[in-house]
C-alpha cells in the first residue's frame, strides 16, 4: 500500500491509498463535504480491510476529497478558479483515465441507491452491475459526478444513509456491500453475490406546499403509485404524482414552504425492459 499526499497548496490537499496494480482501476471517493461523514469513516475502514489482501487489479482511495470544507461549486465558468474546483481537477491528475470512480455521498434518512449519470451510463454499466445495491437512479442533474465527467473520468455515486452523525452498524453493512462489489469483479478472492437491480429515471423531488405540521403517511423503500398518499400537512393530504420508490420521506415536522419532505425515484415506463 501506498499513501501520497497531494496538495494544491501549502496543507490544502488530500490523502490518496493507492493498493494493488494493473486493471481493473477503480477510484473511491467521499468526503465531498462534512456531511460525508458516514462515507469518510467507511472509506478509512476499507483502506484497513484491503490493506493486507492480494488484490488483482488497482484501487485508490480518498477517503476526504474535501478537508477544509470548501463551498462546492459547479466549477464552470469564474468558478472554475475556486479552491474546491482546483482540488477536483487535481485529484483528476493522479487518476488514470481508464479508471473508474465511485463518489460516496451521505444523505440521512435516504435509502441506499446507486445514482449514474445518464451519458456515462454505458461506460460503467459492467461496474454497475456488480454493486449489490438494489436501487439504480440514471439522472442527468448536476452534480460532482458531472464535474468528474467534465475532466473526462467516468464516475458513479453511491448515496448512502448516513450525515455527520452516522450509525457505526451501517458502515459495517457497507464495507460489506464494496467487499462483495470487489468479489463480482474478480479484485478479491471471495464468493460472488448474486445482484439485482431496479432501474430509475430520475428523481421527482416534493416539497412544502404549505406552512403547518407535516406527517408522513409512508415509509421510504415502498413503491408508491400516482394518487397514493404520502403524509398530511393541516389535514390536507399529499399525493405522489409519479409511479416509483420512496427513497427520502420526512419525519414529522413543522413545515416551511419549499422545505423538501419527500425524494421519489421515477420508475422505468417499460420496467421489463433491462437499460
Amino acid at each position: 500500500m501506498y499513501i501520497e499526499r497531494v496538495n494544491i497548496a501549502i496543507d490544502i490537499g488530500f490523502t490518496m491509498y493507492r493498493l494493488g496494480e494493473d486493471k481493473p482501476c477503480i477510484t473511491f471517493v467521499s468526503g465531498i463535504s462534512d456531511n460525508d461523514a458516514c462515507g469518510i469513516a467507511l472509506l478509512k475502514k476499507f483502506v484497513e480491510e484491503l490493506k493486507d489482501k492480494t488484490l488483482h487489479g488497482t484501487i485508490l482511495v480518498v477517503p476526504q476529497l474535501n478537508e477544509l470544507n470548501l463551498r462546492i461549486t459547479s466549477c464552470r465558468g469564474s468558478s472554475r478558479s475556486s479552491t474546491f474546483c482546483r482540488i477536483i481537477e487535481k485529484l483528476a491528475t493522479v487518476i488514470p483515465r481508464d479508471c473508474v470512480v465511485f463518489v460516496i455521498r451521505c444523505r440521512s434518512n435516504f435509502v441506499e441507491h446507486l445514482v449514474v449519470y445518464r451519458e456515462l451510463y454505458d461506460g460503467v454499466k459492467n461496474f454497475v452491475e456488480a454493486i449489490p445495491i438494489e436501487y439504480v437512479v440514471k439522472d442527468s442533474r448536476k452534480g460532482i459526478t458531472e464535474i468528474i465527467k467534465d475532466l473526462e473520468l467516468n464516475a458513479v455515486t453511491i448515496v448512502l444513509n448516513g450525515g455527520k452523525e452516522f450509525d457505526l452498524n451501517h458502515v459495517e453493512n457497507y464495507l460489506n456491500i464494496l467487499m462483495k462489489f470487489l468479489s463480482n469483479i474478480g479484485v478479491v478472492k471471495r464468493k460472488a453475490t448474486q445482484v439485482t437491480h431496479r432501474y430509475f429515471e430520475g428523481y421527482s423531488v416534493v416539497r412544502c406546499a404549505d406552512r403547518g405540521i407535516f406527517i408522513p403517511k409512508i415509509q421510504r423503500g415502498v413503491d408508491v403509485y400516482k394518487g397514493t398518499p404520502i403524509g398530511v400537512i393541516e389535514n390536507k393530504e399529499i399525493v405522489s404524482d409519479i409511479n416509483g420508490v420512496v427513497l427520502y420521506i420526512s419525519n414529522p415536522r413543522l413545515c416551511t414552504l419549499d422545505e423538501v419532505i419527500a425524494v421519489i425515484a421515477i420508475e422505468k415506463k417499460d420496467i421489463s425492459t433491462h437499460p
